[in-house]
């Protein structure tokens, strides 16, 4: 076993790396084309769990410990939802919540689009919210440079002008203006209109970038005066959350939403776009499959004065067929190697430049 391999290497080295130095372009347009279909294998592949990772992961901390979720259906339900919510005997708490997508910048930079930072604005009961997720909203920044967990200011959540950003937000706005410190005012983008708010602290809100503020400032900002987007519920302990859904009657446009349904629909929302970069991997795949073999196929038609002396030389046909399948091996084997390492930095820099949410704001 250890002669014929070192016997196949030999011929790798004498009798194929000639070839492949002869007529480098023809090779490497087949290395190239097996790199191309590897590459965007990989970087789907990557980029699909960075997004899906993320979602979850901001979805353990944000649902907290939420038993249940009422959402509407549309853009936004009556904050009477609430109400009707807090008079069941089986809810113990009841938070509302607003989430929707702005913008946030530095003063300085509010003028340019492109330095306005894509986030998730969320609007918060802060006396409810604490009491379902209260790890959200510890503050673990106080200024631009102390870090470790310090005391939350509650008074700031009532204030109509102040909002606490999350880490990704805050360290984005920092790299435009490094001198950005928490107490000074920022720039938010919102309904068509710019708002200046003053960042109260950072909190460890997780995910892409965020910002938060009391619900009823954030209503009247985005002019939904009596609108939520959803109610985090939990229930009283030992009441059954499948049990209490199919009993309590739901109002139109208002569904029930469980923990684990926004990871689903983060997979969801990406299937189109796995689905069609993958059938184009596999496309680039298939098509560098067929360019190694039509190469190696010219080369051995090419070579059959070569192929027949190496015979006489005492090579039999399936040594010289080990030899054929060991070249395209290895130009196989080349550009995988090369399609990694190209389709992990495409996902590094597709992930740097969107986010691990994908722009998505989670």
């Amino acid at each position: 076993m250890v002669n014929a391999l070192s016997s196949l290497l030999a011929l790798l080295r004498c009798f194929s790396l000639p070839e492949w130095l002869a007529h480098p372009w023809r090779y490497l347009s087949a290395v190239l084309a097996v790199a191309l279909g590897v590459a965007l294998g990989l970087a789907v592949q990557l980029i699909n769990q960075s997004a899906v990772g993320e979602y979850e992961r901001a979805a353990k901390v944000l649902d907290g410990a939420a038993d249940v979720q009422v959402r509407a259906v549309a853009e936004q339900m009556s904050v009477a939802m609430l109400d009707l919510l807090l008079a069941d005997e089986s809810v113990a708490v009841a938070s509302p919540v607003i989430d929707m997508i702005g913008y946030a910048s530095t003063p300085a930079r509010a003028k340019n689009e492109a330095d306005r930072v894509r986030i998730l604005l969320m609007g918060l009961d802060v006396l409810s919210f604490g009491q379902i997720s209260p790890s959200v909203l510890v503050s673990i920044a106080s200024d631009a440079t102390q870090t470790g967990v310090i005391a939350l200011n509650p008074e700031a959540w009532f204030s109509p002008n102040q909002a606490f950003v999350n880490e990704a937000l805050w360290a984005k706005l920092r790299s435009q203006e490094p001198g950005l410190a928490i107490g000074q005012t920022l720039t938010l983008f919102i309904s068509d209109q710019a708002v200046p708010l003053v960042a109260a602290g950072v909190i460890a809100l997780p995910g892409g970038p965020a910002m938060a503020l009391d619900v009823g400032a954030l209503q009247a900002l985005a002019g939904r005066q009596g609108g939520i987007s959803r109610v985090d519920v939990r229930l009283q302990a030992g009441v059954n959350a499948q049990q209490w859904q199919r009993d309590f009657k739901l109002p139109p446009g208002t569904t029930f939403a469980q923990s684990g349904d926004r990871a689903e629909r983060a997979q969801s929302s990406s299937r189109a776009y796995r689905a069609n970069l993958t059938a184009l991997a596999l496309v680039a795949l298939f098509v560098g499959a067929y360019l190694v073999f039509s190469v190696v196929s010219l080369s051995v038609a090419k070579r059959l004065p070569q192929w027949a002396l190496l015979g006489v030389m005492g090579l039999d046909a399936r040594a010289r067929l080990r030899l054929v399948m060991a070249e395209s091996a290895v130009l196989g084997a080349v550009g995988a190697a090369l399609g990694l390492a190209v389709g992990a930095g495409l996902a590094n820099l597709a992930l740097a430049k969107l986010g691990g949410d994908l722009g998505g704001g989670y």
